[in-house]
């Protein structure tokens, strides 16, 4: 793990709608943040001590041809696949894997500021546009048909963040602590910011190898729906820091209401609060068929 000292920074973005106004958010404590993201090998481990579920790809009312598509495509599928980013996980088996490690998930805003740092960069590694040697987001390379396009972690040492974190754009989008709040950066300046993850809805950071360059921004937030696990989701732990309770791997995760409206009204929002997303991605996000 990584120390990240205590620290002040601007957080988000203005020139994205889902990520402003910017703010200054203030980190009070020090925290140590997993270098790379959890791998297959580490997350088998969980799985091996009956402390965690497999992963595989699951939501509520997950169609069988989805599971059909997709499942292949999960990294624990894979048998020569140990070193890359455990995928197809949601938000409780993030946390149930964090708390076998005796650690836990980042906020929100601890992610975004190990990424990014106090000098305001806009990627982890500064504010060069990405390319296909800084991270892994679509366009680099077409994966086989069976297989998520991710990369061994740490494939790009050099794309490091200004604490040294490895693969904070790109590979998987990574789960964090906090519960989407779509109004959460409108209460202005901040001090140890979380919203409790209560609800369906949760917050995924960093983009990943099936979304746009323009996703992997480190002030990115992709609003998603905890109880899917898919062939982009993924995770990294954190650990010290300032206490919190501990979140609960189910309670607060109902599906996506069923009535039309609310189906709408999630995709609405889903396409209003992101850009460069295409619209299956945000029915993935609600939990409805695509």
């Amino acid at each position: 793990m990584l120390r990240v000292p205590a620290g002040s920074f601007v957080m988000g973005s203005d020139d994205d709608k889902g990520a402003k106004p910017t703010h200054k958010v203030t980190i009070t404590k020090d925290f140590f943040l997993d270098k790379t993201e959890v791998t297959v090998a580490d997350f088998a481990k969980c799985v091996a001590a009956k402390k965690c579920t497999p992963a595989f790809i699951h939501g509520p009312d997950m169609p069988e041809d989805e599971l059909e598509k997709y499942g292949k495509m999960c990294n624990a599928a894979q048998p020569d696949r140990g070193d890359h980013p455990v995928n197809c996980v949601d938000y409780g088996q993030a946390v149930a894997y964090c708390a076998f490690a005796g650690k836990r998930l980042p906020t929100e805003a601890e992610w975004e500021y190990a990424a990014r740092g106090a000098d305001g960069r806009k990627y982890p590694w500064g504010n060069e546009e990405p390319g296909c040697d800084h991270a892994v987001g679509s366009g680099c390379g077409r994966p086989p048909p069976d297989k998520a396009g991710t990369k061994p972690v740490g494939s790009f040492p050099f794309a490091k963040s200004p604490f040294g974190a490895l693969d904070m754009s790109g590979n998987v989008w990574e789960w964090v602590y906090d519960g989407f709040d779509p109004g959460v950066y409108a209460k202005g300046d901040a001090v140890d910011p979380a919203a409790e993850p209560a609800g369906a809805t949760g917050v995924l950071r960093g983009g990943s190898w099936d979304f746009a360059p323009s996703r992997l921004t480190s002030t990115t937030r992709q609003k998603f729906q905890r109880r899917v696990g898919h062939v982009s989701t993924g995770f990294r732990c954190a650990q010290g820091g300032v206490e919190r309770e501990k979140p609960d791997a189910e309670q607060g995760n109902p599906a996506v209401g069923k009535s039309k409206d609310a189906v709408a009204r999630c995709l609405k929002e889903c396409m209003d609060e992101t850009d460069g997303i295409q619209p299956g991605q945000c029915q993935l996000a609600c939990g409805v068929k695509p």
